[in-house]
């Protein structure tokens, strides 16, 4: 009996051992399992992460490619150009007439022939028409070279240096044409007649009162952004400017107003040092600027260090 006791007890403690044996097999094996598919799962889940990361990746550059619509046209580099006061040459980046292939040092062709643009043509005091894609300033006293607009996608098609005028009187026979042509640099493109009659009538005689104008340190800039890109019919938002400032280098290019305003007029006031421009934005959503639209006054204070722009509203 126990024989036969110590036999079953064996028998059952062999049983209980292979049970055991079997159930730590088969547990071991489903965690393994269970290990590799949350590893799989993991692994997939990366996948799908990174598939979605590059998906979004690609669909935005998708998008931006969509919306960048802008022709790259070949271009030319003019001739610098001095504007008196100022530390640097400008040399004008220049669209070429692809049909013709005709560019001028004055004027560019356009393609149908019709008409002719002007590359740098002063019409006022400090103020040029022009019609550029970009400008590479050259520092006259050391060389180094800044280009003004990130790409040459633009047109620039208005440059205004904000100024300041002096008058100072001269003996007569102390000063001789070219002396007071010196002083007064901007004298063949002076608008300001009537300032300039008043000066010369306050003059004492026998003395020469002298114009003196000198640029601040600051271009301001009428731009193009996309004068590749036609509009749909009845809209003209393509062909509306914004408004750009950079200093006297080319640096520190600052755009004036937000992106969805566009330039309708300037004013510029030498008597107080300051600029004004209204713009309008499509206020209506249109695509057309037009006398419905919201205006924005701003104005620039040149005569502090730092001139900023603020909007007024009375």
């Amino acid at each position: 009996m126990r024989h036969h006791n110590k036999s079953q007890n064996r028998q059952t403690s062999y049983l209980g051992f292979g049970l055991s044996s079997k159930l730590g097999i088969n547990i071991s094996i489903g965690l393994l399992c269970a290990l590799m598919l949350s590893a799989c799962q993991q692994a997939d889940n990366s996948n799908a992460a990174n598939n979605q990361a590059d998906n979004a990746s690609q669909t935005g550059g998708v998008a931006n490619a969509a919306t960048d619509t802008t022709v790259q046209v070949p271009t030319s580099i003019q001739f610098p150009q001095y504007i008196n006061g100022t530390p640097a040459l400008l040399h004008p980046i220049t669209p070429i007439d692809i049909e013709n292939q005709e560019t001028g040092l004055s004027s560019i062709k356009s393609r149908k022939g019709e008409m002719y643009y002007p590359i740098f043509e002063q019409q006022g005091t400090y103020q040029y028409a022009t019609h550029v894609n970009n400008f590479i300033f050259e520092d006259i006293a050391i060389g180094n070279t800044q280009k003004l607009m990130p790409n040459d996608n633009f047109i620039i098609d208005q440059i205004f240096l904000p100024y300041t005028t002096q008058y100072k009187l001269f003996a007569a026979k102390d000063i001789s044409q070219e002396e007071a042509l010196a002083y007064d640099n901007e004298i063949s493109a002076d608008i300001d007649h009537e300032a300039n009659y008043y000066a010369e009538q306050d003059a004492p005689r026998d003395t020469e009162k002298v114009t003196i104008n000198t640029p601040f340190n600051h271009f301001i800039y009428h731009v193009s952004e996309t004068p590749n890109q036609p509009d749909e019919e009845d809209k003209n938002i393509m062909r509306q400017q914004a408004l750009y400032m950079s200093d006297n280098m080319g640096k520190q290019l600052t755009k004036l107003h937000a992106d969805n305003e566009y330039i309708q007029q300037t004013k510029w006031m030498p008597q107080v040092s300051r600029y004004y421009f209204i713009t309008q934005s499509d206020s209506d959503g249109n695509g057309a600027i037009d006398e419905k639209d919201a205006t924005h006054n701003y104005q620039i204070d040149f005569s502090t260090d730092t001139p900023a722009v603020k909007g007024y509203d009375f």
